[in-house]
């Protein structure tokens, strides 16, 4: 952090001053060419002892756990996930097939917080410690407060994700079957990077191959759609020769409606797959669109 300070000459007589009996200069203009700025580099400022702060980066960005207050504000707050969120998903978010908008979501979102155990916060600032050398390389295209929020099975299935500046260890654990805690944290501190740094998309995903488009899909499929709070809208594919198409773009959707009778959280009705898509030029729009074909091809296509 850059601070500012100003140095001026004192307790000597300067042009345009007198020094009076008791040696104090009276007044006259202070001339511009004896005042120098002088800007130095000073840390940032220590998080208050009140936070529960896991790890500073070098930068100064803060990794902090969650009141529980600010994890319930976080998870029922507006933004760009919940808008598009739609009536079928949202039923199963809540468990209730009668459910069909966010906002009758939340307070089961909000109730499904859960404290951090004294163990767990251990296991993830060893975590955090062990990823700060790549932290402390990308740390200045990161929010300067990381939130930290741990959930049960409710909130999104029991599904890591994030949301703002928060990464939502949801299930109750910092691990899952297939990462580690460490492999884990970096995952999803990648979409909260990517999220602040939207005027850098493009040449972001360019980086693994996907190139810019805006998707237009058959209704039918659309309303299948399960929005994803890491990425809600769908705006880059991936070319690839596939007959009658000119590329895919990775979708997901419901398996199905909330069944009473079956049960089961988000992650039971979670389908994964590659939709296929041609390009086109809408009217008037600066990307290319792409649009999908009714049907998703497994993921074992592009394998």
């Amino acid at each position: 952090m850059k601070r500012h300070f100003w140095l001026f000459a004192i307790g000597v007589a300067l042009p345009g001053c007198e020094r009076s009996d008791d040696g104090l200069a009276e007044a006259g203009p202070l001339p511009t060419e004896l005042v120098e700025e002088i800007i130095i580099d000073a840390p940032e400022p220590p998080p208050s002892p009140d936070l529960d702060v896991a790890a500073v980066s070098d930068d100064g960005v803060v990794f902090r756990f969650a009141a529980p207050s600010e994890a319930a504000a976080i998870l029922t707050a507006d933004d760009e996930y919940t808008a598009q969120t739609q009536a079928i998903e949202n039923g199963i978010r809540a468990a209730d097939p009668a459910v069909t908008r966010f906002d009758q979501v939340k307070p089961g979102y909000a109730a499904d917080v859960l404290p951090w155990p004294d163990v767990m916060k251990a296991q993830l600032i060893t975590a955090i410690e062990a990823s700060m050398p790549t932290i402390d390389q990308i740390d200045q295209n990161l929010p300067r407060e990381i939130l930290l929020v741990l959930t049960g099975d409710r909130v999104e299935g029991g599904l890591p994700h994030t949301r703002a500046n928060a990464i939502i260890f949801a299930g109750g654990e910092i691990e899952a079957p297939d990462r580690s805690a460490q492999s884990l944290f970096l995952h999803e501190l990648h979409h909260v990077m990517s999220r602040a740094n939207q005027d850098l998309h493009d040449d972001y995903f360019a980086l693994i191959g996907f190139e810019p488009c805006a998707l237009e899909v058959p209704e039918s499929l659309h309303a299948l759609r399960l929005t994803n709070p890491d990425a809600p809208t769908n705006r880059h594919y991936v070319p690839v020769a596939q007959e009658g198409a000119d590329g895919v773009v990775p979708y997901l959707y419901a398996t199905g409606p909330y069944d009473p009778e079956v049960g089961g959280t988000l992650s039971q009705f979670f389908g994964f797959g590659l939709l296929p898509v041609r390009l086109g030029r809408g009217q008037g729009l600066a990307r290319r669109v792409c649009y999908a074909s009714p049907c998703v091809l497994p993921v074992e296509f592009a394998l």
